[in-house]
């Protein structure tokens, strides 16, 4: 069974442009909105998501009550929307309004909870009619959260990635709101620009030449696939910070402070399938590589 429900934005991007969270006046903040990490490999681009801890949804366990018109409104983290944006000078509108300009915007990924949502709905009151307009904000698969994907194709165009054009992307968190009263109708949302670091984020693949030409191209892991320990070659290459997580974006193993070239980890208590370790330059700038335990 399908559920209707409203539902509250955030999002991200990677130039760091300040805002104010929209939500701040009516006392909400919403759920942080999610890191978003590229790297190429061949002609296949590779995004992983994740939540840093200082994220209010880290582990994926936002949760806020929002007293609007005095209903109590319990909001949940549901999942992931990742947009591709037609050229690099679009960043995203302040108050924007959903579903996004598809000139502008590409949907190249969606992901949410295994629940009882699917479908979310807003409503917007129409005051000639008295009655309330329902828009499908999203059209969810309710298959678990997936925080890895690959991409083959430009969105606008439909063919392979030109590497010598720049792509831009942004990822963008979004909850349902559930109360035992039923959530009223008739008040306009406003979506959240709200990162974890407070500013919005757009994610660009000329930052990715920058952290290449920091040398992250000489690191070294072994052994592919690993069993219980993972080990890190850093040649040349002077990350601020490593992070392995796990397809859910859960945080495994985190080393902020580095000097050593080559680096251990036991990952022995984790169970085999696929993981993610992230390199993290002094600008903040970062690079995935998918990792596998047998």
């Amino acid at each position: 069974m399908k559920t209707s429900l409203l539902f509250i934005l955030t999002l991200n991007c990677f130039i760091g442009l300040s805002q104010t969270n929209v939500y701040d006046s009516l006392g909400v903040d919403g759920p942080d909105s999610p890191v978003l990490n590229i790297s190429k490999n061949n002609n296949v681009l590779n995004f992983s998501i994740s939540n840093p801890p200082s994220s209010n949804n880290y582990d994926h366990m936002y949760y806020e009550i929002w007293n609007l018109y005095n209903f109590d409104l319990h909001l949940k983290f549901e999942g992931y929307l990742v947009y591709q944006l037609e050229h690099d000078s679009i960043g995203f509108p302040f108050i924007p309004t959903y579903p996004l300009d598809s000139n502008k915007y590409k949907l190249v990924f969606q992901t949410d909870s295994l629940n009882d949502i699917d479908d979310i709905y807003n409503y917007t009151y129409d005051s000639v009619n008295a009655t309330y307009d329902s828009t499908l904000m999203i059209n969810g698969n309710n298959q678990g959260l997936v925080t890895q994907f690959d991409l083959q194709e430009d969105a606008f165009t439909n063919t392979s990635f030109d590497f010598n054009k720049d792509y831009c992307f942004i990822a963008l968190s979004y909850a349902y709101i559930r109360d035992s009263s039923n959530s009223p109708k008739g008040f306009q949302f406003i979506y959240s620009q709200k990162a974890h670091m407070g500013s919005i984020q757009k994610v660009c693949l000329s930052q990715l030449s920058s952290v290449q030409a920091n040398n992250f191209d000489d690191i070294k892991i072994s052994p592919i696939p690993f069993g219980n320990t993972l080990s890190i070659n850093l040649g040349n290459s002077k990350p601020q910070k490593i992070t392995i997580v796990n397809t859910i974006g859960q945080t495994i193993k985190a080393l902020n402070s580095i000097d050593t070239e080559i680096i251990s980890f036991d990952l022995s208590n984790q169970s085999p399938g696929i993981y993610f370790v992230s390199f993290e330059d002094k600008n903040g700038r970062i690079i995935s590589k998918k990792i596998v335990k047998q």
